[in-house]
């Protein structure tokens, strides 16, 4: 067998809303694209299950190069495909609402040593914003794994929930990149790994498509990062829009725990209501929020220009409740970072944004001074940390990771890459010393608020890796 993976589609666009169909082979903007290609026999797998699942030893966000292969039946294909709706955020029926159960008959997983599992019948679901697509031969989309469904306690290796991400946006660098410095800056951030994908919808058995697993903010999360979370998590809930009203949890589904009682969501949108433009805000939230994790991912995202999230544009929100009763927000599509996504989107990121939590701080002076010198700590961590070498790092794991048949020489690495790597390793360069610049003019004029998307990161290109 052969495996194709996708080559360099069109120019991305400014914007999300000037973006467009770019031939016939692409949804809107769409960084990467798959050619069409011939189609197996009927029931014709390209892999065969050797192994038991439980004795398939799975690191699923710790080892790059597992294969997916989704056998979903054409009217789950198309069921899945009806739930997302026309393959856009601007067109399906709801932001996160992906409706009932589609499913793969089998998903089967090959492991880097060779050895295949058969798991079964699982739950599938395309998702996705700004990166979301149809499922066709055509188009890559993201899919949404949940392993035991339909098969109790069926687990990949120990994990239950798994999001494929296509990087249409971001490309193979933005989501990958930003998670791990988050991680690298002490907060809690999924984790994720290069998986080879293939599967019926493509009408392709020779077709592998390198994509982005990515773990999913949910109880094993929880349990992996009980100490920053205040012991666990009570509840996890995901959305979109600010929490400064009661009953504003509305726009926010739950993801994890019983989210019935919401007491404490609407106690603090009463208290953000009552004290914003005080000098007594933090004083006042803080028994809601842990105003050191609120700072240091007010911080991060700053730094990384992830400013498609909560403090920027009440958007992407995942807010987890602690055992302690204090909330604490993750980082959620940080795929949009570093100014790389649409020719500049977001680029130049405030420390400061219009979400109720960022304003209120920065109008109490004692908050604001906090934030400050988080940040000022936070910029030197972010430079001992060495992102470039992140950066590196990920091009060197693309290069090697090579298909299971046919692929030759660059491993997951496609055209696009070329430019991805230069933007990147060069904004990780810059940043920390730009960011100082920023943080001391914000001190001496706390009333600049800066911009955002207000510009294209512009660098001098590196060489090749």
């Amino acid at each position: 067998m052969r495996s194709r993976t996708s080559a360099l589609g069109c120019t991305l666009a400014l914007t999300a809303l000037q973006a467009t169909a770019c031939k016939s082979t692409t949804v809107h903007h769409h960084h990467y694209t798959v050619d069409p290609g011939d189609t197996g026999e009927p029931g014709e797998l390209p892999l065969v299950a050797d192994t038991p699942p439980g004795e398939l030893d799975l690191e699923v966000f710790e080892e790059d190069g597992l294969t997916w292969w989704i056998d979903a039946p054409a009217d789950q294909v198309e069921a899945m495909n009806e739930d997302f709706g026309d393959g856009g955020w601007w067109e399906s029926d709801g932001v996160y609402d992906i409706g009932g159960a589609t499913y793969a008959e089998r998903l089967l997983i090959r492991a880097r040593d060779g050895r295949v599992a058969d798991f079964g019948k699982v739950e599938v679901h395309l998702a996705g914003e700004s990166t979301g697509a149809l499922w066709t031969p055509s188009t890559i989309p993201n899919f949404k794994l949940d392993s035991d469904e339909f098969i109790e306690d069926n687990r990949f290796g120990d994990t239950e929930h798994v999001r494929l991400n296509n990087g249409q946006v971001g490309s193979m660098f933005g989501e990958a990149s930003s998670l791990a410095v988050f991680r690298g800056l002490g907060l809690p951030a999924a984790r994720s790994s290069y998986a080879w994908v293939g599967g019926t919808g493509w009408e392709d058995d020779d077709l592998l498509v390198p994509m982005v697993a990515r773990e999913v903010y949910k109880g094993d999360f929880c349990e992996d990062h009980a100490e920053a979370l205040g012991g666990g998590c009570v509840t996890i809930r995901e959305g979109v829009g600010d929490i400064n009203t009661p009953g504003a949890w509305g726009n926010l589904d739950c993801k994890h725990g019983d989210c019935g009682d919401t007491s404490r969501l609407d106690a603090l949108a009463e208290a953000i209501v009552a004290t914003q433009g005080t000098e007594h805000f933090e004083e006042a939230t803080s028994e809601y929020l842990d105003w050191d994790h609120v700072r240091r991912m007010s911080c991060a995202s700053w730094l990384l220009w992830t400013g498609d999230d909560y403090f920027h544009n009440t958007n992407n929100v995942v807010l987890a409740e602690g055992l302690d009763g204090r909330f604490r927000l993750l980082p959620y599509s940080t795929d949009i970072t570093a100014g790389y996504a649409w020719s500049g989107a977001y680029s130049n990121t405030p420390l400061w944004g219009w979400a109720s939590l960022s304003w209120g701080c920065k109008l109490d002076e004692g908050c604001r001074e906090a934030t400050y010198d988080t940040c000022e700590a936070m910029i030197q961590d972010y430079e001992d940390l060495d992102a470039p070498a992140i950066i590196d790092a990920l091009a060197e794991r693309l290069r090697e990771t090579t298909a299971p048949w046919g692929e030759e020489g660059q491993g997951m690495w496609r055209e696009p890459d070329d430019a991805a790597w230069r933007h990147f390793r060069a904004f990780h360069t810059e940043r920390p010393a730009a960011a100082r610049v920023e943080l001391e003019a914000l001190r001496n004029s706390p009333d600049d608020t800066g911009g955002w998307d207000t510009g294209v990161f512009e660098h001098d290109a590196p060489a090749s890796p």
